[in-house]
């Protein structure tokens, strides 16, 4: 299902409105668009865990353990997803539902279902703690 957002709105316009409406932006409500050199499809964001950019190039690691590599950077990607991610670092976005273990130190690290340690980049730390444990101060219940 194709969804065409005008800029600076969150209100969906018709299909039929494709090209009529300057600066449209097109998001996929519930799958990916993987596109490569080779080849193009949809993969559900339900079953994404993670994405990671590594010179220069975007991985998407799904939940049967599969890593799709697309053209987009990581920036585009990002707006395909819903509310359940969070970019924790420049190169990663991780799938809030994922997440199995968050450990505390110098660094937070995320484990994830897929046991992939991501670290939290220390300007989002913040943010991170506020959405996963629903406030933005130091957790008493997460032991380093």
């Amino acid at each position: 299902v194709w969804f065409f957002i005008p800029p600076n709105t969150s209100q969906p316009v018709t299909n039929h409105h494709k090209g009529l409406i300057p600066g449209l932006t097109v998001v996929m409500s519930d799958h990916i668009p993987i596109s490569n050199n080779r080849e193009s499809y949809p993969v559900p964001v339900e079953n994404i865990v993670r994405l990671e950019t590594c010179k220069g190039r975007t991985s998407v690691f799904t939940d049967d353990h599969q890593e799709h590599v697309f053209s987009y950077n990581i920036g585009e990607a990002e707006k395909y997803l819903t509310q359940n991610f969070f970019r924790s670092h420049h190169s990663h976005i991780i799938n809030m539902k994922h997440i199995k273990r968050v450990q505390r130190g110098r660094v937070y690290l995320i484990t994830l279902t897929c046991n992939t340690i991501v670290p939290v980049a220390a300007q989002r730390v913040s943010e991170f703690r506020k959405r996963f444990f629903g406030r933005p101060d130091k957790p008493e219940n997460i032991h380093e």
